[in-house]
């Protein structure tokens, strides 16, 4: 297991590998990656989805983080951090919205197994729901309350 596998193991963050095979920690405003020995970067990019204060304001708490600023565009810029540094990797997870894996709880297991066919109150239609889905209050095998007619 490499240093990026073991600082995202670390974490809970999702790795997937790029368009050259490179593994990396995709975010929501960049990704983080592998730069060298000792030293993994942070890649804040433009997107249509968030403006460019955004990526600023970034810049300035990852500063302010003690992290050292590698590369600086209009709003993108590349950080160098090092990954042992528990401050500095809080800090840039935080600061780059990195996805962290989500684990399932035992309903969503349970219902993983029972396949899309079994699962309650899916389509309109479905052998679980009584009438077409709007008739009134629906009562599963539990006994417990599911959906409400709208009128």
């Amino acid at each position: 297991m490499n240093r990026l596998e073991q600082f995202a193991s670390e974490y809970k963050l999702r790795l997937r590998k790029d368009e050259c095979g490179d593994l990396m920690v995709f975010a929501k405003l960049g990704h983080i990656y592998e730069h060298g020995p000792g030293a993994f970067g942070v890649v804040f990019s433009e997107s249509d989805r968030y403006s460019n204060r955004i990526l600023l304001a970034r810049r300035r708490q990852l500063v302010k983080a003690g992290l050292a600023l590698h590369q600086v565009g209009d709003a993108e810029s590349i950080f160098l951090f090092d990954p042992k540094d528990v401050i500095q990797g809080k800090a840039v997870i935080r600061a780059v919205g990195a996805h962290k894996k989500r684990k399932q709880t035992a309903g969503q297991l349970c219902n993983l197994k029972k396949g899309p066919e079994k699962m309650p109150l899916q389509v309109p239609g479905n052998a679980a729901m009584a009438g077409n889905g709007s008739v009134g209050l629906i009562q599963h095998q539990e006994g417990s309350i599911s959906s409400l007619s709208v009128s």
